[in-house]
């Protein structure tokens, strides 16, 4: 979801006051399907953006506040759960789960 929105910030963004207003104006749907994912999904990713004051979204408008912010996100590594290494495939995961 990040990607798409830094990917969108380059191509489609103008300057305002408060950040950058993407000029492109899509669904939760459209944006889901763009990345592969559903649209309960995005409006969960997006809403999670928004309370950590990363983005605003207003009438389909996205605003970025501070995109150097957005991109230390996609820079983190990911991290690992239950001692599963991130390379796991879901198949053994949920065998040593068990």
């Amino acid at each position: 979801m990040i990607h798409l929105l830094l990917e969108m910030a380059e191509k489609y963004s103008q300057p305002t006051d408060q950040g950058l207003e993407l000029g492109i104006k899509l669904s939760h749907q459209e944006m889901a399907s763009i990345i592969g994912s559903t649209r309960e999904t995005v409006t969960v990713m997006l809403g999670h953006l928004q309370t950590e004051g990363k983005i605003k979204i207003a009438r389909r408008k996205i605003t970025i506040f501070d995109i150097d912010k957005l991109r230390e996100e996609v820079n983190q590594p990911i991290p690992q759960v239950s001692n599963i290494p991130v390379t796991a495939s879901y198949s053994e995961a949920a065998a040593r789960a068990i």
